[in-house]
């Protein structure tokens, strides 16, 4: 019964402790949530697009790539990363300019279109781009299978204005037959995917990243609770071993009660982070992420959090256990020979 009261004797530092964790947890889940999320929300556009076209670059970064106007007979794309500004509500997400000699939107060239997904109804708003801004209002609504329909659409003298670094050349050109030629790929319209799975893969590093910062920080925060904890508990140990506990007994309950506060932790940074990112739901395209979000909860999630904050136990809480017991009982007892 003492030793089991020893495993959830809590204290103040304790509870900071604790909640200190589960913050540094929370924002892995959130990170670990929110890249699922987009994963799956994108994946949709895997079924949709078509492969009876093909795309012209220079770059799987679609955003990056530069084809010379008019050098390939077909539909000219520009991208633009653009800001979105209606009613004091403010949007993230592309612009593409196009030639639609193909027909492939029946875009006639005139207006801007709006996407059915954009979060934004239509009206007047005001478009900002990396190199200039207007006002437009837009009434037409757009609905395709070859593009996320949370983009804009335009000519493309709108999207050279916005943009201001592509005269006289585009991002890309879509075909209706494939083209080989030295300095350009060509794949079909599912190439468009790659240009998602590049964002993911930036989310995914980001995630990683704050794997590492919150592996440290638990490890930190237990190393430093424990080592004060068992100071606090020197007496009590040397106690404990004379009455006939052994060492391995007693780094047992300290390392029950280090795990102990690990996972309480890591339960609580994981309901923290599931209720951060459902709440991310309606402000994420403000933050410069160009998708819409289904909100998606995978274990996997769980078992990370619950890994981590063990790590952080085995890691930070082992050293400070094992420094304490080799302490002699006789003065831990500040007994005077």
């Amino acid at each position: 019964m003492a030793l089991r009261y020893l495993i959830v004797k809590t204290s103040r530092r304790i509870y900071v402790t604790i909640f200190a964790m589960a913050v540094a947890i929370m924002f892995v889940t959130t990170m670990f949530i929110l890249a699922d999320s987009f994963r799956e929300s994108n994946i949709g556009l895997l079924q949709r697009f078509k492969s009876n076209y093909y795309c012209i670059s220079t770059n799987p970064d679609l955003y990056e790539s530069r084809v010379p106007e008019g050098k390939f007979n077909g539909s000219s794309c520009i991208l633009v990363k653009i800001t979105v500004e209606k009613d004091n509500e403010t949007y993230i997400t592309y612009f593409l300019g196009i030639n639609d000699t193909l027909g492939i939107l029946k875009y006639n060239g005139e207006g801007i279109w709006i996407g059915s997904e954009f979060p934004i109804l239509p009206g007047e708003m005001t478009i900002y781009g990396p190199d200039s801004n207007i006002s437009v209002y837009v009434n037409r609504v757009y609905r395709t299978s070859f593009f996320p329909n949370y983009w804009l659409i335009g000519n493309l003298s709108t999207a050279r204005m916005l943009r201001g670094d592509m005269e006289n050349e585009v991002n890309f050109v879509i075909t209706e037959y494939p083209i080989y030629e030295n300095g350009y790929r060509c794949s079909s319209m599912t190439s468009i995917i790659d240009f998602f799975r590049a964002s993911v893969e930036e989310i995914e590093r980001d995630v990683a990243l704050t794997i590492i910062i919150a592996l440290v920080i638990s490890i930190l925060l237990m190393n430093s609770v424990m080592a004060m904890d068992m100071k606090d508990n020197s007496r009590t140990i040397a106690i404990l071993r004379a009455i006939g506990c052994t060492r391995y007994k007693i780094f047992m309950v300290y390392f029950a009660r280090a795990v102990y506060i690990a996972i309480t932790a890591s339960l609580f940074g994981l309901s923290l982070g599931i209720i951060l990112s459902y709440s991310l739901v309606s402000i994420i395209p403000r933050f410069g992420v160009e998708s819409l979000f289904n909100i998606v909860v995978y274990p996997h999630v769980a078992i990370y959090a619950i890994l981590l904050g063990f790590l952080g136990a085995v890691i930070g809480g082992i050293p400070p256990i094992l420094g304490t017991l080799k302490i002699g009982i006789v003065r831990e007892m500040g007994v005077e020979m």
